[in-house]
């Protein structure tokens, strides 16, 4: 039996029907494709609310050698705060297409760590063999840098649909997105999530046994609003007023004013201008001091497990929890 040797483009096009793993928001699902037996594995992006149904349509080769029998395909669910949750994984045997017709198009069912059903993932096989004497051995170099000849050379047929499929009924259109509620406002696009938190020194990964919340948790609600007894204080409520300035001696006037009387014994004031009025001039008084500014309160200590950080790039404080992978702008 002559040993295969050659280059195996695998297209990760699509994935279906993945149980959810966010309790508040829709999966980010990305897929993970390696050689067993190897240390070749690839990556695709992360499809941000991909939801039950992500599409990736990405291509990676591998070199294969006759020791390597399958390929193992995991998906995961990405998560910004916690790590990352493993949808499902499945196994896609490769000699059928190494040792036959070169090519395959096939859904590959995924199971999660309870091996139950954790949906499909469409995968498109091609092998070129390393062997001068093969038909297809030029695809070998073609493929090394660009997209695999074998797309070019002839149109790929639809994968056959996983049983119990049904397409939808001519005509059919996919609904439009749901309008927003009343009153909601997008984000402003100046916020920006702050950073995860840095581990502390000695920090080391969970282990092995630690898993993610069940799917049933939710967090805590907020805290209560005020009781409807609760009122804000009127409106004319204000601060008291400063006390007034002391009055004036009797005969106090400002400086260069002077007090006369006339005939009848009224009393009249002479400016420093040369003008005369009989009201007394008022005295221009220093205005009273500004109130003392209260002391702030003192800053409490932070809970348990919670250190203050400076974010490099805004400058700002934040707070983190190593132990629980939490981080928030506000003083907790």
């Amino acid at each position: 039996t002559m040993a295969h040797y050659g280059r195996l483009s695998a297209t990760v096009v699509e994935a279906q029907n993945l149980p959810s793993k966010d309790t508040f928001s829709k999966n980010d699902p990305y897929c993970k494709i390696m050689l067993s037996g190897s240390t070749q594995s690839f990556q695709t992006k992360v499809v941000k609310n991909g939801g039950k149904n992500a599409r990736w349509e990405e291509t990676f080769s591998f070199n294969v050698m006759p020791e390597h029998s399958d390929l193992k395909i995991e998906v995961w669910d990405k998560d910004s705060f916690s790590s990352d949750d493993m949808i499902g994984s499945g196994t896609l045997q490769i000699k059928p297409v190494v040792t036959g017709s070169g090519m395959k198009d096939t859904w590959c069912p995924i199971q999660d760590k309870k091996n139950r059903p954790a949906g499909d993932v469409r995968v498109i096989l091609h092998f070129a063999s390393s062997d001068p004497s093969s038909g297809n051995a030029a695809c070998v170099q073609a493929g090394k840098y660009s997209a695999p000849s074998w797309a070019q050379q002839a149109p790929l047929q639809p994968a056959a649909p996983p049983p119990g499929y049904s397409a939808p009924p001519p005509g059919y259109s996919a609904p439009p997105p749901a309008a927003p509620p009343p009153g909601y406002s997008a984000p402003l696009p100046a916020y920006s999530a702050p950073p995860p938190a840095a581990p502390p020194p000695g920090y080391s990964s969970p282990p092995p046994g630690y898993s993610a919340p069940p799917p049933g948790y939710s967090a805590p609600p907020p805290a209560a609003a005020l009781p409807p007894a609760y009122s804000a204080p009127p409106p004319q409520y204000a601060a008291a007023p400063p006390p007034p300035p002391p009055p004036a001696a009797a005969d106090a006037l400002p400086p260069g004013w002077k007090k006369f009387q006339d005939a009848t014994g009224r009393a009249y004031y002479l400016s420093p201008a040369g003008t005369t009025q009989w009201d007394p001039p008022a005295l221009q008084m220093a205005p009273p001091p500004p109130p003392p500014v209260p002391a702030p309160p003192p800053v409490q200590p932070l809970p348990p497990g919670w250190q203050e950080l400076k974010d490099p790039n805004s400058g700002r404080i934040y707070y983190v929890n190593p132990s629980t992978g939490q981080s928030r702008w506000d003083r907790p």
